[in-house]
């Protein structure tokens, strides 16, 4: 109950001092580093750079002052995590430990942190298993002990998903953070609204997994696989953070903000952390958005047409839920199905999941306007007339299915049956493809208004081949012509 009310008031220090109750040797460490006296290494002191280019590696150096012993180098915790911004030292604490490979020492050896750090850097060597087990492994804990409460599962996963989000947005800063730091970052007043929703929806994820199986959230290998089969990318937040604050590799994170009414900084990430194309993708566009484009078929076909890679269709029902799913097909079929496995469907509240393509049907993803003898809408999976997501070109007969052919079984909407209908409030698409296909689409279309513009102009002189048919069969146009024509001289 305690922590709930802190987690009211100070969003972000809630995780800071629960890890520090239930490891508090950690902080008394850090501190005891501090007074430590040692001598730094020489310049000289090299045992290989472990992968780092030699630039690399001297900015290692100068970051983290490796201090050479009689028992050999290295680095204190202390100097270590004051590389790091304010409201990140908490978080990184932990991993330091992880990286040192002993926990509960004040100073990691130079070897092995380095090559750690090659391996979080340039091996993406950050999965869920890796960073759980960073606070999974506690000074109460055996080292190959895998069973804990689910009230601390729960905790190591909220913490390492809150790394991940500071990480993948390093222009922003926690309403907790200092004066000095704020003026670095930016401070938005909702932030801690979008971890918190992040953070439910990963808590969402894992106790659905437990219910399937019938069987409590205690284990962190189990947690971690299921993470894996959801988000797997998030973790990957985690290395170019240290690259930028431990080498000076310019790091750029995401655009936290999206001109949206459903996908926040939080939402937004873990869709981005579902998908290896959506991780590696620029900054989202909007295609189409009904509050500002309309809420008509002809605007969504308007918004996507020509459009040649991946976006997401994302909607929120009248009953706050929000579904949605990704297709790399947004050409008028005309009645048949397009698209590649790497189409999937998701949703977001009020549980997250993702179901991905099994290959036991190539429906994935349905657009339909210009058939007028079979369905009109937008479906993903199933077969006309039973889609797994259904939206009609009125947006009045929406549905969902529980299972089909193309996606894995779940339930995207909670509800008794095999089919779930709904009232769409929002409807958005966002482009998640190069700059290149944002593009080509605009280039297409010009080249195609291009083309109907040309056909509107009519030369007058090919319609007469005479000064009688002029006369007989077009004199009002010619007149109004001429008239136009004077009236422009004067």
């Amino acid at each position: 109950q305690a922590s709930s009310r802190q987690r009211q008031t100070t969003p972000f220090a809630s995780p800071c001092v629960l890890e520090a109750s239930l490891h508090p040797r950690r902080i008394i460490m850090g501190q005891a580093a501090a007074n430590e006296t040692t001598t730094h290494a020489s310049s000289s002191h090299s045992s290989g750079r472990a992968g780092f280019t030699e630039e690399e590696f001297r900015q290692l150096c100068k970051a983290l002052q490796p201090m050479r012993h009689k028992a050999g180098t290295s680095v204190d915790l202390s100097n270590f995590i004051s590389r790091f911004p304010n409201h990140l030292r908490p978080l990184v604490q932990p991993l330091f430990f992880q990286l040192a490979g002993n926990f509960g020492e004040p100073a990691a050896a130079w070897p092995m942190l380095i090559e750690g750090l090659s391996a979080l850097i340039h091996g993406g060597s950050a999965t869920w298993q890796w960073l759980l087990d960073a606070w999974a492994a506690g000074p109460e804990t055996s080292s190959n002990s895998n069973e804990h409460t689910s009230t601390d599962v729960e905790l190591f996963l909220e913490l390492a998903a809150s790394l991940c989000f500071w990480c993948a947005y390093p222009g922003l800063v926690p309403l907790a953070s200092s004066e000095s730091e704020a003026s670095v970052g930016t401070v938005t007043d909702n932030i801690h609204v979008e971890l918190d929703g992040m953070l439910s929806c990963l808590r969402s994820c894992i106790c659905s997994s437990s219910c399937a199986l019938s069987s409590p959230v205690n284990n962190v290998t189990a947690v971690a696989k299921q993470l894996d089969a959801t988000i797997p990318f998030l973790p990957r937040a985690v290395g170019p953070t240290f690259a930028s604050v431990l080498t000076g590799t310019p790091t750029h994170g995401f655009a936290s903000a999206l001109e949206s009414r459903i996908l926040g900084a939080g939402l937004s990430l873990l869709l981005r952390g579902s998908d290896a194309h959506l991780w590696e993708s620029g900054a989202w566009t909007p295609l189409y958005r009904d509050w500002c484009d309309g809420r008509s078929f002809n605007a969504l076909l308007k918004g996507t047409l020509y459009y040649d890679g991946h976006a997401l269709l994302v909607t929120r029902t009248t009953q706050g839920e929000v579904v949605g799913g990704l297709s790399n097909a947004w050409e008028d079929g005309n009645g048949k199905f397009g698209g590649t496995s790497e189409c999937f469907l998701f949703s977001l509240s009020p549980g997250f999941q993702v179901l991905r393509s099994n290959a036991r049907s190539g429906n994935y993803v349905y657009l339909n306007a210009r058939n007028k003898h079979v369905a009109r809408g937008l479906g993903f999976g199933g077969q006309p007339g039973f889609f797994r997501l259904w939206l009609d070109a009125d947006f009045e007969e929406c549905y969902v299915l529980e299972n089909d052919a193309t996606y894995s079984a779940g339930q995207l909407l909670l509800g008794s049956g095999m089919q779930r209908r709904f009232e769409p409030s929002v409807v958005e698409i966002w482009a998640c493809g190069s700059e290149e296909a944002k593009a080509a689409q605009a280039a297409e279309r010009a080249r195609v208004e291009g083309v109907r513009e040309q056909a509107r102009k009519v030369d007058k002189a090919k319609l007469v081949e005479n000064e009688f048919d002029k006369e007989m069969f077009f004199q009002k146009t010619f007149q109004a012509s001429g008239i136009r024509d004077e009236a422009s001289s004067t």
